[in-house]
């Protein structure tokens, strides 16, 4: 068998042997799928930045196209080239094995099950006498039309590829369409079956085409009744390895369903990856039967009997997706590699004339015309049974089955397996004009159908109505703006944000800036009624409301026994307390009023950072000085001492030079403001946990009890001192600065909330992808601004000129 350098140097043009013949390096490998990811990564934002309605898969097949001719047509010998030519050499059964497990399980445990059985009998249907129906009449066009003189099986082999279909296209249509779950279901349940079917049909008359060849070791020859023996054993055997493979992977599931042990839920997304490759092997491999049925079996028994057991379901659905991602990125890519080298006409391959383009092109129209054929016929089925479907359904159905992945890498494996076997040029043609067919109508279902996919969906009535989401959209910002408004007074009414001022929230939240007087008494009103009627409910605002509570007043007046605590109770005290201090950092994240992504995460990494280093001086029996450890980090002192010296109003002309002096009190401001709360609460926290000693003091002792409220009050007080600290910090501040910064800080609390508000209207999909990505940019926006704002906004007036964007009047209904 020839070995690849030899292989490269048979078949390149005798220009281009001197580049190429040298011996490969391994590592050059790498360079092909990762440069590949990175145009990704590009092609994926322009597509999203300039709503590009080509499908993303088609334009890296079109990359790989172009990097295919340019590797032969240009034929440098630099890295990149070397390394796609060598995949462009993968193992024909490396291909198989790499790309199709991980994404044929993504599809398959993502199935809802449900539905999925109601919908059994049709996407059977789907997958099994339209896939016949389709192979059938494509190999007869190609025999009796194409004027390539293919064989029965070769044609038989051409139409199974193309009757695999890939719904990757059209998902994100159908999302943004909002069309019905019966669609959605009738194209991925097709998908599945589908290239289940078509990958043990292409086994078939692959095994019989390559017997043609009359190549040792190659093919074998089929008849009917083997072909009718070797299809079940393919299909059962691969759902009976699907079983045993699920079962031990809801085995391991359950051993490893510990929620709270991070680790333990990144294992449980390694095992069911790897579960996922190894039916597919021990299917395929081993045992001669179909691992795409393995895989499917697997992924849905697993989602309808395993999905309660994983721990971190978002953690599994994000690293599957990546995975799908990634593998579809590279595969389309290389496939617009091979695809790209037929077409360049070099000696490298047999040449694509201008003839098989036309043919290619007509292939498509006869194609999507079968397709259409197939549908028709089975329709008076479909639309009885399962979950029915109507003629507009149907009609898209017909139209969305665009070809891709599964095709791809049949069609590769199979151009792959004669390259290996044989330098004649004559056999090699033939699985080059196969590819260059197969994958041309691949590039074309992408490229036209799936870029027209939309309005076709429109067209038929099938997607949303656009009066229907304005309402929607008039709903969300209604309630939005009550959620706004009540949030405002709940923060209002805390004694720390007593002197904000009002006009500077108008200026810079959305949607509070257009609400009437009306609006807001009815807010005020509601807040008022609802302390009335919950005077004594503890929910996370009024936690941080809480000044001292007179538990604490007391404690602190207390001194017996303070003073003769053993050193390790007030170190476990200690402990406790600096436990429930970072437990409260975190709570003001969740709750807006920290945020890792603001200013770097510089004030969230100190105010941790201020625990980690107090913990340590803990273990070493010393007091709490945590906020000492927050000035570690402190700006230049005399610009500090500066500007706390004078008001920003007389600087506010200079907007150079008091800009980063703005910046730097802003956040020193933040992590005072956000260090005394923290404390406040860890403080509350901590008297509750005396309380609740107290009712059991009988049990552990009045003396025990004793020592423990002096040890609490000892913590306390070590707490207190900090917190004086940083409350000279606030009243060094001229008064009039502190009232701006402060009233900025509660417009970006509020900012923050109307974030986490928007996030989970798209989560349950109040809100589409693309409404909420123009929500959260213009809150983005506006949380930028106020950072930046010195404006101390001392009427509503201003609040028309500091450039803040309401996006209540800016966002498009649609």
């Amino acid at each position: 068998m020839p070995t690849f350098e030899s292989e490269v140097a048979h078949s390149l043009a005798p220009s281009l042997q001197p580049h190429v013949v040298m011996e490969f390096e391994a590592p050059y490998a790498l360079l092909f799928p990762w440069v590949t990811q990175a145009l990704g990564v590009i092609v994926f934002f322009l597509i999203h930045r300039f709503e590009v309605p080509i499908p993303y898969v088609g334009i890296m097949f079109c990359l790989g196209l172009a990097m295919g001719v340019g590797a032969l047509r240009i034929g440098a010998d630099d890295q990149l080239t070397q390394s796609i030519l060598q995949w462009s050499f993968i193992d024909s059964r490396l291909i198989l094995l790499v790309f199709l497990p991980g994404l044929i399980f993504r599809d398959a445990i993502a199935v809802n099950f449900d539905l999925f059985m109601v919908a059994f009998a049709q996407i059977l249907t789907f997958a099994l006498p339209m896939v016949l129906a389709g192979t059938f009449l494509t190999a007869l066009f190609v025999m009796n039309v194409l004027p390539y003189g293919w064989s029965w099986s070769l044609s038989l082999t051409l139409g199974s590829i193309l009757s695999s279909t890939d719904p990757i296209a059209m998902t994100s249509v159908l999302k943004k369409a909002e069309a019905s779950p019966r669609l959605k279901l009738h194209l991925n349940g097709e998908s599945l079956l589908n290239d289940a079917s078509a990958v043990v049909l292409y086994t078939i008359f692959s095994l019989q085409f390559l017997s043609e060849l009359d190549i040792d070791g190659l093919g074998t020859t089929i008849g009917w009744p083997e072909g009718i023996e070797i299809f079940f054993r393919m299909s059962l055997g691969g759902v009976a390895v699907g079983i045993l493979f699920a079962i031990g992977l809801i085995l391991m599931m359950y051993e490893l369903d510990r929620r709270l042990d991070q680790e333990n839920n990144v294992v449980q997304v390694a095992l069911a990856v790897t579960v996922a490759y190894l039916a597919y092997y021990t299917a395929e491999m081993q045992f001669s039967m179909s691992g795409i049925v393995a895989c499917v079996t697997c992924g849905i028994l697993s989602s309808a009997y395993g999905k309660g057991l994983i721990n971190d379901q978002s953690m599994m659905d994000s690293y599957l997706s990546l995975l799908e991602h990634l593998l579809n990125t590279l595969l389309f890519t290389l496939g617009g590699v091979v695809f790209g080298e037929i077409i360049a006409n070099t000696d490298f391959r047999a040449h694509f004339e201008w003839s098989d383009w036309g043919y290619m092109f007509a292939l498509y129209l006869a194609v999507t015309a079968i397709r259409y054929v197939q549908v028709g016929l089975v329709y008076p089925l479909i639309s009885c049974i399962g979950l029915k479907s109507n003629v507009q359904e149907m009609s898209f159905f017909a139209y969305g089955g665009l070809r891709g992945a599964v095709g791809i890498a049949l069609a590769l494996s199979l151009d792959g397996s004669v390259r290996e076997a044989t330098l004649d040029e004559e056999r090699r043609a033939l699985t080059t004009k196969l590819v260059g067919l197969s994958g041309g109508v691949t590039l074309l279902t992408l490229l036209i159908n799936g870029t027209t996919a939309g309005f076709f969906l429109r067209k038929l009535g099938l997607s949303k109505p656009t009066k229907t989401r304005k309402r929607v959209l008039q709903n969300f910002e209604s309630s939005t703006l009550k959620f706004l408004l009540s949030e405002e007074q709940k923060l209002l009414a805390e004694p720390r944000f007593s002197n904000v001022k009002r006009a500077a929230i108008r200026a810079h939240v959305p949607f509070i800036a257009k609400a009437s007087r009306t609006n807001i008494d009815k807010a005020a009103r509601r807040f008022q009624q609802e302390a009335k009627s919950h005077p004594d409910e503890e929910n996370i605002v009024s936690i941080f409301e809480m000044e001292t509570t007179p538990h604490i007043d007391c404690l602190l007046r207390l001194s017996a026994h303070a003073d003769n605590c053993p050193a390790e109770l007030l170190q476990e005290i200690r402990q406790i307390f600096l436990e429930l201090l970072e437990a409260a950092y975190r709570l003001q994240m969740a709750t807006g009023q920290l945020n890792d992504h603001e200013d770097h995460g510089f004030n969230v990494g100190i105010l941790l950072d201020s625990v980690a280093f107090a913990v340590e001086d803990c273990n070493h029996k010393d007091a709490i000085q945590d906020w000492q450890y927050t000035m570690m980090y402190r700006f230049r002192n005399d610009a500090e001492a500066f500007f706390s010296r004078r008001s920003l109003s007389t600087h506010i002309n200079d907007k150079r030079a008091c800009a980063n002096i703005y910046q730097q009190l802003r956040i020193n401001t933040v992590r005072a403001i956000a260090f005394i709360e923290a404390h406040r609460l860890a403080e509350n926290k901590l008297v509750s946990y005396l309380e609740n000693s107290s009712i059991v003091s009988d049990s552990i002792g009045t003396e025990l009890h004793d020592l423990l409220r002096g040890a609490i009050q000892a913590i306390l007080g070590e707490s207190q001192v900090q917190v004086e600290k940083a409350e000279q910090l606030l009243k060094d501040i001229d008064p009039r600065d502190l009232n701006c910064i402060t009233s900025h800080y509660v417009s970006i609390i509020l900012l923050h909330r109307l974030s986490l508000r928007i996030e989970a209207s798209a989560a349950d999909g109040t809100l589409k992808e693309k409404e909420a990505q123009l929500y959260l940019n213009r809150v983005k926006r506006n949380i930028a601004h106020a950072h930046l704002c010195p404006s101390c906004h001392a009427d509503s007036s201003s609040s028309a000129a500091d450039g803040s964007v309401s996006m209540s009047t800016t966002l498009p209904a649609k």
